[in-house]
């Protein structure tokens, strides 16, 4: 595959995904999801080159990279837009909702982490429920994958 991205280092980032969630959680540091989100959206908006993670994994993985199985870069990214829409909801949750109304701030806010945390551990484990989403909406025809026709 071109355009994969190796799995080593799709691993990292799934790991961070849980450590920055639980993290934040176990210790109630609410500036974890803005953190979280912070590192997870800069890829998105400004290409792979931006993935901090990917910067920090590289040179610990670098013996485990060549010949590394790969993984389809569009699924990466569409799972990373999850990732961050948990973190983005997390983050509204304990600053904008927890001020109005605290015990559903905390609620909204906690839950969306401990989702994207345990979405994130099951991945690492083997079963990819972002992965199964895109296919399921490529498959609909409610998304295209980048580079393919419309269907007629």
């Amino acid at each position: 595959m071109r355009d994969g991205i190796p799995v080593p280092l799709v691993r990292a980032n799934q790991t961070f995904i849980i450590l920055a969630a639980v993290l934040s959680f176990v210790f109630q540091f609410r500036p974890g999801a803005l953190i979280g989100l912070a590192v997870l959206v800069l890829p998105l908006v400004f290409g792979p080159r931006a993935h901090l993670v990917f910067h920090l994994a590289r040179p610990l993985l670098a013996r485990r990279l060549p010949g590394a199985e790969q993984e389809d870069a569009h699924v990466q990214r569409f799972n990373q837009a999850l990732a961050s829409l948990f973190f983005g909801v997390s983050a509204a949750g304990l600053y904008l909702l927890a001020p109005v109304a605290p015990l559903w701030g905390d609620i909204v806010g906690w839950g969306a982490l401990l989702v994207v945390a345990t979405v994130a551990f099951i991945a690492t484990r083997g079963f990819c429920l972002g992965c199964t989403i895109y296919y399921q909406l490529v498959r609909r025809g409610w998304i295209r994958r980048p580079g393919s026709t419309p269907a007629v």
